[in-house]
């Protein structure tokens, strides 16, 4: 007998076998690890309530389930979570449930989220949570029929009494099993009637629902929740005392809100809020107010929701806290630093001997002159400039010049250069000596400054931090006291303590200021 055709079969059930395995294995679409997926849809019953399980790569956050009228249905919003390639459970009998279909919508702003629509005979009862592997849905049958079932408004979600640690796998598994067991069944019952000729009874499908009941809608068929929370933003308001400026919130009745603080922004988002009649855009015209305009609105995708939108003029930190049904936004000025009053008035004059500006106002002239007393020429520069000029001691020679059409600030400039010579002004008056005076004068008023900060009497600067602490930012302080500054903390207060002279408080008050800023 050859063997040959036979090993040869074996062979290509085993090659045939392997490109399968190649083929599924390359059909497989890589994940991205950023993106939420739904994987499988579990069911399971247990007494009178059924369990689904929605298992998802990462944990949802931002969900919601809402109850359909036409077609009778529930629906449940994952927002940001991939439905396109998800594991239904294969049989199941449920006297509540038709079916399972998962759809991918967007919001208004198009933001993607995805849908799983349960098909429903009649009215039910369900609670939807949280759990670590994704979701679970509990549905328990309510009391109204198919037909003739009406959803009432805002009725509140019963409790369902649903078991602790329910294992869907194992549940799941002793499901299929039992249905295996049945097809087996169902096999040889079909082989004994065909024996004996009779009519071939073929599988029931146990997804398919009786006459009565409605039929699973086209896929094309549209689904839009209805939203069936009766809480309302009732009114804003707006209060401004003394510098502190309130908005108040009035809703219904106690609700969920979610804040969002930008740079000159602040968006509060209230779940399952619907905007009341009498709401509508708020411009602000005040100048003393820190808003601009207040713009709520209200969205039912992905799930109802009301946004009231704050936009300020500046940068500012809001408080907002809740009392019940009122939610409260405060928002007040950041304190500035106060200096207290000087310990004693004790005021020196140096005059202004440091400022020599090496252009100064004038018209042009023209000035031909040979062997000239550099005193004549001074004198008349200042008749052309209207500038009183004092002429200093050691101010002395001749000079030969030709200008024309130069300006007169320009000439001065240049003839005091060809002798040695420079000018400090102070006000109207332009005084003239030697280099070597004039540095020696220089000197002496840089002493006499310096002494002027030894006279002068200290003073106090509180400086309280609102977005920082006060010993972060006290060590950036220190180089900016004088020889008789001094630092410290007041940490119950978060304020520094400042005490020194004038000038080096304003300049430690605008550093700090700088410093001290929201992230």
């Amino acid at each position: 007998m050859n063997k040959k055709p036979f090993f040869t079969m074996g062979l290509k059930s085993v090659l045939v076998g392997f490109l399968l395995i190649l083929v599924s294995c390359s059909s497989h679409r890589p994940r991205d690890p950023n993106i939420i997926y739904l994987d499988e849809v579990k069911y399971t019953q247990k007494r009178d309530t059924s369990f689904i399980g929605l298992f998802t790569t990462q944990p949802v956050t931002n969900f919601s389930a809402d109850k359909v009228l036409k077609p009778l249905s529930l629906v449940v919003n994952m927002d940001a979570v991939n439905v396109s390639d998800v594991k239904f459970p294969k049989r199941f009998k449920d006297d509540a449930i038709i079916s399972f279909k998962t759809n991918t919508e967007r919001d208004v702003q198009g933001r993607q989220y995805g849908q799983l629509i349960v098909y429903l005979k009649k009215d039910i009862d369900f609670a939807i949570k949280s759990t670590e592997y994704g979701l679970r849905l509990d549905i328990k049958e309510g009391s109204g029929a198919v037909a003739n079932s009406a959803v009432p408004e805002a009725s509140p979600t019963p409790s369902l009494e649903t078991p602790k640690n329910i294992d869907l796998d194992e549940v799941q598994k002793t499901h299929e099993q039992d249905e295996l067991a049945r097809a087996e069944d169902m096999k040889e019952l079909q082989e004994t009637e065909k024996e004996s000729k009779a009519p071939t009874i073929e599988t029931p499908i146990v997804h398919e629902p009786e006459p009565a009941e409605p039929q699973v809608p086209e896929p094309d068929s549209p689904i839009s929740p209805t939203p069936f929370s009766k809480k309302k933003l009732d009114s804003i308001t707006r209060t401004s005392i003394d510098g502190k400026e309130r908005i108040i919130l009035t809703c219904s009745e106690p609700i969920e809100f979610q804040k969002s603080v930008l740079d000159k922004e602040a968006i509060l988002e209230l779940k399952n809020v619907q905007l009341g009649p009498s709401i509508s855009d708020l411009t602000i015209h005040e100048e003393n107010s820190f808003l601009t305009q207040i713009t709520p609105s209200f969205s039912d995708s992905p799930y109802a929701s009301t946004k009231v939108t704050f936009y300020f003029k500046d940068s500012i930190a809001p408080k907002i806290t809740q009392s019940a049904n009122l939610i409260y936004v405060d928002l007040e000025r950041p304190k500035l630093a106060k200096r207290l009053e000087d310990e004693e008035e004790y005021v020196i004059d140096f005059g202004n001997y440091l400022i020599s500006p090496s252009k100064l106002p004038g018209r042009k002239i023209s000035l031909e002159a040979k062997e000239t007393d550099i005193r004549d020429i001074l004198r008349l520069l200042a008749e052309t400039s209207d500038y009183n000029i004092i002429v200093g001691q050691g101010v002395s020679g001749k000079v030969t010049i030709r200008l024309i059409k130069v300006p007169w600030d320009e000439a001065l400039i240049g003839i005091l250069q060809s002798q040695g010579l420079g000018f400090v002004k102070q006000g109207n008056i332009i005084r003239i000596a030697t280099l070597t005076a004039l540095k020696e004068e220089k000197e002496k008023a840089v002493e006499a400054l310096n002494a002027k900060d030894l006279l002068e009497p200290l003073q106090v600067l509180f400086i309280p931090i609102s977005h920082k602490k006060a010993q972060d930012l006290v060590r950036h302080l220190y180089p900016f006291l004088s020889e008789r500054g001094s630092l410290s903390i007041d940490r119950s207060s978060n304020t520094i303590i400042m005490r020194d002279i004038s000038g080096v408080l304003t300049k430690t008050s605008k550093f700090v200021s700088s410093l001290d800023v929201k992230k």
